[in-house]
């Protein structure tokens, strides 16, 4: 019962999180990842060679890769989640990748829905398509994590 819980509560928190992603205006949104993305690259550079006006520079340019990356991988956890929350009432893997996905398709949905209304955002059929390959693929993880630590019980158990 505890287990349920939890992963409903993982569900409905990314849910909540791409929520208040899509909420933000475009210049904060565009700003944010901005900002993620140099934050990155000043990390990774060990030897400080890269000024911060350089690094700056590259963010502003792969903005728009790293925002699909970023669709891409907050709906993988979604599917994630969600294929661990629909194995909890449902044991055939088929149904809960498609289940994930479907689930997942929905969401994307109405979140496009709801940046077409944030001020300077748009709903992109792209970014559905996106977060659904994400979530897919993040279900398809889930199941194989499910079917590995399943066999991994079952050999200790019969030993």
């Amino acid at each position: 019962m505890i287990k349920k819980l939890i992963l409903w509560i993982l569900v409905i928190a990314c849910m909540g999180t791409i929520f208040f992603f899509s909420a933000q205006e475009a210049n904060d949104s565009g700003r944010a990842s901005e900002g993620f993305t140099y934050t990155l690259i000043k990390f990774f550079d060990f030897n400080d060679e890269i000024t911060d006006e350089a690094a700056m520079d590259f963010a502003i340019s792969v903005n728009g890769i790293v925002r699909k990356i970023a669709h891409f991988g907050i709906y993988a956890v979604l599917g994630f989640f969600i294929a661990l929350l629909l194995n909890e009432y449902r044991r055939i893997y088929w149904h809960i990748v498609i289940y994930s996905a479907l689930s997942s398709l929905l969401y994307s949905c109405t979140d496009e829905l709801h940046q077409y209304f944030v001020p300077g955002r748009s709903a992109q059929l792209s970014d559905i398509v996106i977060d659904t390959l994400g979530a897919l693929c993040g279900a398809v993880f889930a199941i194989i994590i499910i079917v590995l630590v399943k066999k991994h019980c079952e050999k200790h158990t019969a030993k």
